[in-house]
């Protein structure tokens, strides 16, 4: 038997029939359903892998006093009453209640006196307004004539420059002229006069020029000058005029304190509510600003103080909404100390930092926590699992 027949032969008897049961054959599908799987679970290992993951740090703080504008009572009595609430937003000399005192004279001599102060500051504002206001126009007038009279000396000039370089060729050409004899000596003198004349000239309108422009940037130097003495001079009589204004009120409220915003912001606290008593000095209500940062102290642990340093942001929840999404605020590292203090047993970093406008919150309580995480030895996760591995195959070789 040949091998062809023999190999035929074999695959005949390989696909017949025994015991009357055909032979199962490997379904063709199989190894291809085999290798997709192999492949999707490939992926799924390596995106896995390459997703980053580090270790965090908890970490605590405060939110600061003196971030808040505090209104206090100046003497004995009640609040009487209150226009405000908490969370309510407020303008700078926005009347915001009222504190009742106990009995007081009025002294009129001094309201009279501050009457008269204010009446005076008001005039003498507006007296400096409009003389400010004419010299600066004549200063402005100054500046602009001596900027025209330069532009014209400038052009003059150039023009001059010309007239010079053509008077130079011409007498440069006569020269020739005059050795060849076509020229007589008086000519060949007046030709070289006038380069010499107009030669004087064009210096005295160099010098004229110099002197014009020292003279303009001399008039734009004194007007700039004068609109910095005006806004400081007014600046002065506005900060008297505010000064007799605040004590006038103080002294037409009578047996009253009014409660007056000192700047703008939002109502953070009402510590003394209506009809309650007030002793010297005890605050009443809290103001918060929305335009400035608040700052606060992040207390940081030693493991977590070499992941940070001044200028990182940090995401930060505030305590009084736990869970919550609009709770989160974003925080700037401003300053890290060298020093640790003690916070219960553990040393801590006093960390300044400043807590960034947010349109999701507009009160921050005085006093108020919040807590964070500081992200360390940030890896993927191949490198996680990879690191452990190379270090344990290290140590059998």
């Amino acid at each position: 038997m040949s091998e062809s027949l023999f190999r035929d032969e074999a695959v005949r008897e390989l696909s017949a029939n025994h015991l009357d049961a055909r032979r199962l054959d490997i379904p063709g599908y199989l190894p291809v359903l085999a290798l997709l799987l192999f492949t999707v679970v490939m992926s799924v290992g390596w995106l896995i892998a390459s997703l980053e993951y580090g270790r965090k740090h908890l970490v605590t703080g405060q939110l600061d006093e003196t971030n808040t504008d505090t209104l206090h009572a100046t003497d004995f009595g009640y609040v009487k009453r209150l226009l405000v609430r908490e969370g309510d937003p407020v303008e700078q000399g926005q009347l915001l209640g009222e504190v009742a005192m106990r009995d007081d004279a009025r002294n009129t001599a001094s309201t009279l006196e501050l009457n008269k102060r204010l009446s005076q500051l008001e005039n003498t504002i507006k007296e400096s307004r409009n003389t400010f206001l004419r010299q600066l126009e004549a200063a402005e007038a100054h500046a602009r004539r001596l900027s025209i009279r330069s532009s014209i000396v400038r052009q003059n000039l150039a023009l001059q420059s010309d007239k010079v370089t053509q008077l130079e060729k011409q007498v440069v050409r006569s020269a020739s002229l005059h050795k060849q004899g076509y020229l007589s000596n008086l000519d060949w003198l007046n030709f070289r006069t006038g380069l010499t004349n107009e030669k004087q000239h064009h210096l005295r309108l160099q010098d004229e020029y110099v002197e014009l422009d020292q003279q303009r940037r001399n008039a734009e130097t004194r007007q700039a000058v004068l609109q910095s003495e005006q806004k400081t001079h007014l600046l002065q009589l506005e900060l008297q005029l505010s000064e007799v204004r605040e004590s006038l009120t103080r002294f037409s409220s009578g047996p009253s304190q009014l409660l007056i915003a000192n700047r703008a912001g939002v109502v953070s606290r009402i510590e003394t509510p209506n009809r309650n008593s007030v002793t010297p000095g005890q605050p009443v209500l809290y103001i918060s600003s929305e335009e400035q940062s608040n700052s606060g102290t992040l207390l940081v642990p030693p493991t977590a103080a070499g992941h940070i340093q001044a200028g990182d942001t940090l995401s930060l929840e505030l305590q009084a909404y736990p869970m919550e999404t609009f709770g989160h605020v974003d925080a700037v590292i401003d300053q890290i100390p060298k020093h640790t203090i003690m916070a219960g047993q553990l040393p801590v970093y006093p960390v300044r930092i400043s807590i960034q406008p947010s349109s999701r919150i507009h009160v921050y309580l005085p006093g108020m926590t919040f807590t964070g995480y500081v992200l360390a030895e940030k890896k993927r996760i191949g490198q996680w699992v990879s690191g452990p591995l190379n270090r344990t195959f290290e140590l059998f070789k």
